[in-house]
């Protein structure tokens, strides 16, 4: 990616630094010049640890990046959800293509006695399609030729049976990296699995950057997914939103998607 597109989203994300806290993840063009060819990324110089305020004050723990730093690229926070609701909530975010290393140091983390009761989420880039299938092998190399990248990264399938199927307390995996142009069907899906422990794991793929013309278009028409975890302490209602048609009187009722693939509810045991 681009200096240029580096500043543009630094820009943009500073609007929310010390009002509400975020959570970023890695995708395969944060890496190499286009798309992965290594390790090297800026995105420890534009995302700091102590960037925003808010969201160091949830910040647990973070693994050492292919360089040996220590960087958001995988990173764990603990939110509590206010009162008089009060779950606690452990999320953990992974780089694209997570190498052994960072699902070990994960696995870690979970399993830690202090998170046993936390409700874990888990945001990754790459995971799975939109038909509910794991990725079983990611199409873009990490270089072989570039010893500090550290060589491979897995995908999907091995970040399930590494990481999400052990642990005892991951009950959601959010990703996106996969759509199709003007293809709601291949950009959006849902799908659950059981753990080891015979608890119900939701897994939820979500990248709307093709919808409204394509990857050269306008980004996306500015699609959100919202979760809202409900009072009940287990239903979570999906939805999805669009600012941007919002933000006009004209396009205002078609800023919600109200489809069964884009407005449902699912479980959280």
């Amino acid at each position: 990616m681009a200096d240029e597109q580096w500043q543009a989203v630094s820009r943009i994300l500073k609007r929310l630094d010390g009002e509400v806290p975020y959570i970023l993840c890695t995708g395969n063009h944060d890496y190499g010049i286009h798309s992965s060819e290594n390790r090297r990324t800026h995105f420890s110089t534009y995302f700091p640890t102590s960037r925003n305020p808010l969201t160091r004050r949830q910040l647990f723990e973070c693994n050492s990046n292919a360089f040996g730093m220590k960087t958001l690229e995988n990173s764990a926070y603990e939110f509590t959800a206010p009162h008089p609701d009060n779950r606690k909530f452990l999320v953990i975010t992974l780089q694209f293509a997570p190498t052994d290393s960072d699902l070990a140091w994960a696995k870690k983390i979970a399993d830690l006695p202090c998170f046993e009761n936390h409700i874990g989420i888990v945001l990754t880039h790459s995971y799975m399609y939109a038909n509910g299938k794991r990725i079983l092998k990611e199409n873009y190399a990490i270089s072989k030729k570039d010893p500090a990248s550290k060589k491979g990264g897995n995908a999907g399938e091995a970040i399930f049976q590494k990481l999400v199927k052990p642990a005892k307390n991951i009950r959601l995996v959010v990703c996106g990296h996969v759509c199709k142009t003007n293809n709601w069907e291949a950009s959006v899906g849902f799908s659950t699995d059981k753990n080891d422990s015979g608890k119900t794991v939701a897994q939820l793929v979500f990248n709307t950057q093709a919808i409204g013309g394509g990857f050269s278009g306008n980004g996306g028409d500015g699609w959100l997914r919202l979760l809202e975890f409900m009072p009940d302490r287990k239903t979570v209602k999906a939805t999805t939103f669009s600012p941007l048609f919002y933000s006009s009187p004209s396009t205002r009722h078609l800023a919600w998607k109200t489809d069964a693939r884009n407005e449902f509810t699912f479980e959280i045991e």
